[in-house]
């Protein structure tokens, strides 16, 4: 934990009791695992941001539309955090979850989010072999992006022309909905 925040090996263990004190991790011999309370942590964000509830129906009609999971994520540090997600019902499915963390420069919201590409931008596999994904930018009042949303798919399920032909404006309009909804919420 010392090294992985870059603190001295004191200051860790101090925070590291006073997050079992208050019941966020637990001792176990001379290592700390994460309790089921730290779940909080992130239901609180969720319940105090308005973003992932304005994106939620968005979603649920997007991957309705295009028979495709959808997703939503912010960049924290150097990976994007999933807060919206719909997922396809198939026999085989990728366990992202609301909170799943993955690395921002593997990923089609992470290109968005890092400001790499504005307006859409394409992971074709570079997450994992045979996943392709496409992202659009969300942004808030203000023009920034403070999101991204994105399809993902199969490269056996869905060519390089359907996904940019038909993915792509599908993905774009829900984003553009998204936006004026942003812009709605915040008068």
């Amino acid at each position: 934990a010392a090294a992985r925040a870059d603190i001295s090996r004191a200051s860790a263990r101090r925070l590291l009791q006073t997050l079992e004190t208050l019941g966020y991790v637990r001792a176990e011999g001379r290592a700390f695992v994460l309790t089921p309370r730290v779940l909080e942590l992130g239901t609180a964000y969720l319940s105090a941001s308005s973003l992932a509830e304005i994106v939620q129906p968005h979603l649920e009609r997007l991957s309705r539309e295009l028979d495709e999971s959808v997703s939503a994520a912010v960049l924290d540090g150097d990976d994007i955090v999933y807060i919206a997600r719909d997922a396809t019902r198939r026999i085989i499915s990728v366990g992202i979850t609301i909170g799943t963390r993955l690395p921002a420069d593997r990923t089609s919201m992470g290109h968005i989010l890092r400001g790499e590409e504005q307006e859409w931008a394409l992971a074709d596999q570079e997450l994992e072999p045979g996943l392709r994904a496409i992202a659009a930018p969300v942004h808030g009042r203000d023009g920034r992006i403070v999101a991204a949303i994105n399809v993902s798919t199969s490269v056996h399920r869905v060519e390089m022309d359907e996904l940019t032909t038909r993915h792509l404006p599908a993905l774009l309009a829900a984003a553009e909905a998204i936006d004026a909804d942003l812009a709605a919420a915040r008068h």
